[in-house]
């Protein structure tokens, strides 16, 4: 066990102490804020204040203060700021030799790795005019905290959905044709295609046990001539006689299962069936008779003034009016499909014998994905006009850390079709290469297939530094990356509480965060412990926790 003590240091250094000897710029307080250092959005900010006292700059004097960046295999020198005395000719920040005074610092460099174990220092050379001499250098900080790179590859791609129904309702019509005030159902009527197509479907739904009958619904209609108290009557008649003969052909293929699923309604005048098929129509005044119907509510107004066109009605008469003595019947039944047992064996023996939504629902059934893939690529050889087993080929690849195969199949789906999903699924594709910029609008683009693409966007809302946005596009998730936008953005407690709840809070990754939140909560036992935990799991978090500036002013017992 190694035992490492970190001192927090707040540094205010006194120039003086490193600069000795000299009266030109002597006694120089440096207070660095933040301190440590932090990474984010990629960057990092260095905001320096420097405070003069009284009588410690010469009034000619002009120094040149640059803070240094260094760390193991590297150094990053940052921008100049110059200082001068009130008399000194110069575009500095004036300081009264007198009184003394403050100047202020601030500079972006860009994070680099190994910076997180580095140390700040100022540089400082002072002379009046062009003369100069080096006073030396003062370290005022230690360490970068990177903690947003602790960020997870969790994007969360998107499958597309299956639109398998097991049980699915059909329907099928057939017309039974009456003359004019009559309700007898002619035998004629019986050899017409529709009944014989029932006929079958009868027989059909006895001998198929994935077939099942439901009900029956009959309207019947009156043409709209004559007495509408008779027509309704007449109406009435129909659906009865309709209602029996259905029941006729329906023991006739001893079928039991509607004997009591009948419901018939007479309907009276049928004016709207009228006034569609008048407007389908090549009737000459047609557009007259439309109007008659639009100008008259009155249903004997409007019969007698469509007889006043005589030779109008004639044609009515002939060809509109029989059509509308009918009686309409719908039977309903049900087609089940197979159940999940028989999706499972036969997605594997004969998926051939499957259609597209029965593939895609069944492919979700298996837990082994190379078993899916199998199934989706079936799919997608067969249906090449739809995108979806595409997208799920991709996402399998994804899942299994083939980036390569991924975007291709990602870039293929959404060629065939792009949509959401597509656009979510590439956006982690172009993530993951390091355009963020890019990404973040096909995440935006996909927000309407899911949560997930507003869960991506949050990453990237974590990578650009944007931790109050990260929190509000993770909403809701609980996830190692959530608690990490959760911390990043101020609420310590609130990370915790969603480790506690995420499948990931107990990893090597999770319990390192754990420490980190304990650490900012001031828990050094909680830092160890949870240290220790991670390193056991993953032994490369060791070096990490050694140098990372979240634990100066801990006792590290790992």
């Amino acid at each position: 066990m190694i035992l490492r003590s970190f001192k927090n240091y707040a540094f205010i250094i006194a120039a003086g102490l490193a600069f000795t000897g000299c009266s030109l710029f002597d006694d120089v307080t440096y207070n660095v804020n933040p301190d440590p250092l932090e990474a984010h959005g990629d960057s990092v900010r260095v905001n320096v204040t420097g405070t003069v006292p009284e009588k410690s700059i010469n009034k000619n004097a002009i120094a040149d203060v640059t803070p240094v960046l260094r760390w193991e295999g590297g150094e990053r020198q940052l921008k100049t700021v110059t200082v001068q005395g009130e008399n000194a000719a110069g575009n500095g920040t004036v300081i009264n030799s007198k009184t003394g005074g403050d100047f202020s610092y601030s500079d972006v460099i860009p994070y680099e790795e190994g910076m997180m174990k580095s140390e700040l220092y100022v540089t400082v050379s002072a002379g009046k005019g062009t003369n100069r001499k080096e006073l030396g250098e003062a370290k005022i900080a230690v360490g970068v905290i990177a903690t947003p790179y602790l960020v997870q590859d969790d994007d969360k791609p998107i499958l597309a959905e299956d639109k398998f129904q097991r049980i699915i309702r059909e329907e099928s019509v057939a017309t039974i044709n009456y003359l004019v005030n009559s309700p007898t159902v002619r035998s004629s009527e019986l050899r017409d295609e529709d009944i014989k197509a029932w006929k079958d479907l009868l027989k059909r739904l006895k001998e198929d046990e994935r077939l099942e009958a439901k009900e029956v619904d009959i309207d019947a209609y009156a043409s709209p001539e004559g007495e509408v108290d008779r027509n309704n009557v007449l109406a009435d008649n129909r659906a009865e006689s309709a209602e029996r003969t259905v029941k006729n052909l329906a023991d006739r293929a001893k079928l039991d299962e509607l004997e009591s699923n009948y419901e018939e309604k007479g309907l009276g005048e049928d004016w709207q069936g009228f006034r569609n098929l008048m407007e389908q129509s090549d009737i000459e005044d047609k557009e007259l008779i439309i109007r008659i119907l639009e100008t008259y509510s009155d249903v004997n107004e409007r019969e007698k003034e469509i007889k006043n066109l005589s030779k109008t009605y004639t044609e009515i008469a002939k060809e509109i009016l029989p059509k509308l003595r009918r009686s309409e019947m719908k039977l309903a039944y049900d087609v089940i499909g197979y159940s999940d047992e028989e999706l499972i064996a036969i997605s594997t023996s004969n998926p051939d014998s499957l259609d597209l939504e029965e593939l895609l629902y069944a492919a979700q059934l298996h837990e082994d994905m190379d078993t899916q893939m199998a199934i989706y690529q079936n799919a997608e050889a067969r249906y090449t006009d739809d995108n979806r087993a595409a997208n799920n080929i991709g996402v399998i690849h994804l899942k299994k850390g083939d980036i390569d195969a991924a975007e291709a199949q990602f870039t293929k789906a959404d060629n065939i079709s792009s949509d959401a999903i597509t656009s979510n699924n590439r956006g982690i594709i172009v993530r993951r290469g390091g355009d963020r910029k890019g990404a973040a609008e096909m995440f935006r683009n996909g927000m309407s297939a899911g949560d997930e693409a507003a869960y991506n966007l949050g990453i990237v809302n974590i990578q650009d530094g944007d931790y109050d946005r990260a929190v509000s596009n993770m909403k809701g998730a609980d996830t190692f990356n959530a608690a990490l936008a959760t911390l990043l953005n101020g609420d310590a407690s609130g990370a915790a509480s969603i480790l506690d709840r995420a499948p990931d809070g107990d990893t090597a990754v999770g319990h390192y965060l754990r420490a980190v939140i304990a650490a900012r909560q001031g828990d050094n036992a909680a830092v160890n412990t949870h240290l220790q935990t991670a390193i056991s799991m993953d032994s490369s978090l060791r070096d990490r926790a050694m140098n990372d500036a979240e634990f100066l002013g801990m006792t590290l017992s790992i």
